[in-house]
């Protein structure tokens, strides 16, 4: 949903063609459906004017001492437009047999006096402390989240790497790229911009997916070879987290659901995908599966699951410190210690 094409309908040009086609169209037929929309026309014109006085974001479109008075009158109209809407609401529910919900939710309500409310007191607080202009539009916007559009305007789907690059890029180019006039960077400031880092990027993007992508065949292919000289046919159960064993192996089957396309050979499929009655009734890691199971779920054998499970081990050890995020390279240090490991084996001898 485009938050901008909704608060569109909400918007002066709307509340005029409501006027037109109740008062002025030519024909009657069109004229009647509308004969009741002075209600909704005023609703809208009063949004439109809401809107505009909650999103100033340069000094022309702001709220200042001589304009305040107007402008605070328009959020008073929208406060009672909500008390009376909330009113009329609760008075018809007492009558009716069937209470119909609300148009909005007891949240939006709240939300709506919350934020009028906050920006009259900010404002006039800020008056009181000597400043002349209230960009509004600076107070309404999250700027975490917009941070984050930025960043998905170049990568809809960024992994942790390219989300790195991303924003060291933006870090750099932002404060060079750009001179501004008026205010914060917004689409109706003015931007003249000095520098393209396009090629930059671009460039920099194909170096470190040439070097992502010879990276994961070096670690698969010596992953590989150090695995497969250490295959054990039994790993020592683990039954101290009962809890953390059943979401395991719920995972193994979903991970084996969603990418069962990857294995193309019947027999590697029966060497990994099993049915319930043929797990032990002992096996306790089962029952989270078995319970959710309608006949959709898949069942691993358990050599998988038992594998998949000292993986885990390795990878929960990695990201236990708080301070995880700072340590280079986690995904070279993990595929380091798991190419040690003692796992089973899974999937038939011939290549396929």
């Amino acid at each position: 949903m485009s938050m901008q094409l909704v608060v569109k309908v909400f918007s002066r040009r709307m509340s005029i063609a409501l006027n037109h086609y109740r008062e002025k169209y030519e024909k009657d037929s069109i004229r009647l459906i509308f004969k009741d929309s002075l209600p909704t026309e005023r609703l809208t014109f009063l949004l439109n004017n809401v809107f505009d006085v909650l999103n100033g974001r340069i000094p022309k479109e702001g709220i200042t001492i001589s304009n305040w008075h107007n402008k605070k009158k328009i959020l008073d109209q929208m406060l009672r437009c909500l008390e009376l809407t909330e009113q009329a609401f609760k008075k018809q529910s007492k009558n009716m047999v069937i209470v119909k919900s609300m148009f909005v939710s007891n949240q939006t309500l709240f939300g709506w006096r919350l934020t009028i409310n906050s920006v009259i007191q900010i404002t006039e607080e800020l008056f009181n402390s000597g400043y002349s202009l209230v960009l509004t539009g600076k107070m309404n916007q999250d700027i975490l989240e917009r941070f984050f559009g930025i960043v998905r305007s170049y990568d809809n789907r960024p992994t942790a790497h390219s989300f790195l690059q991303i924003y060291r890029a933006l870090s750099m180019s932002q404060t060079v790229k750009c001179k501004l006039k008026k205010a914060n960077a917004d689409d109706k400031e003015d931007v003249y911009q000095l520098v393209s880092y396009a090629k930059c990027w671009i460039n920099r993007f194909k170096e470190c997916e040439r070097k992502a992508a010879a990276m994961k065949a070096s670690l698969r292919d010596n992953l590989f070879d150090e695995i497969s000289i250490r295959y054990v046919n039994v790993i020592q159960n683990d039954e101290k987290d009962v809890t953390r064993n059943n979401l395991i192996y719920d995972l193994c089957g979903y991970m084996f659901q969603t990418r069962g396309q990857l294995i193309s050979c019947q027999e590697c499929k029966e060497t990994v995908v099993c049915e319930e009655a043929d797990l032990p009734d002992d096996f306790t890691a089962k029952q989270y599966t078995a319970f959710r199971n309608r006949g959709g779920l898949i069942f691993v054998t358990i050599p998988v699951f038992q594998s998949i499970r000292e993986v885990e081990k390795i990878i929960s050890s990695q990201f236990e410190d708080d301070g995880h995020y700072l340590v280079r390279d986690s995904y070279e240090i993990c595929m380091s210690k798991i190419k040690v490991l003692n796992l089973c084996p899974f999937f038939c001898d011939t290549p396929c």
